[in-house]
């Protein structure tokens, strides 16, 4: 089996979040070899293409998006837009203040629905 960590630097997250998975993975004795972090992106559309260049390298064809609950539908999408072959866990903890969140993903889901469809045109 391989983790593909994903996620970059961000506005609440100045340490890489993929860097910080893969360390916990590591310290859990997962072997390095299995491990990729992605740690360049900023937003959700930058870390699949990411991730996609990564699985290509490596010969994946699937693969498990786990995030937050409310940003799962829209990163499913996102990556069968891409051509990534994706299934999803959605996690309802976060350090953030939540509301806010979820408007923004609304909003963010009304692009990316858009953007998915004009891109297949």
């Amino acid at each position: 089996m391989f983790y593909e960590l994903r996620n970059g630097v961000g506005k609440f997250s100045p340490f890489p979040e993929g860097t910080a998975a893969k360390e916990l993975l590591l310290a859990w004795g997962i072997p390095a070899e299995a491990v990729c972090a992605e740690t360049s992106s900023r937003n959700t559309r930058k870390n699949l293409r990411e991730a996609k260049a990564i699985m290509e390298e490596h010969g994946w064809n699937s693969a498990i998006i786990v995030t937050q609950d409310f940003h799962l539908w829209r990163a499913l999408r996102e990556a069968r837009c891409m051509g990534i072959e994706a299934t999803g866990a959605g996690v309802k903890e976060t350090a953030l203040i939540r509301p806010p969140l979820v408007v923004r993903e609304a909003v963010a889901n009304g692009i990316s629905i858009i953007r998915c469809w004009w891109e297949k045109l």
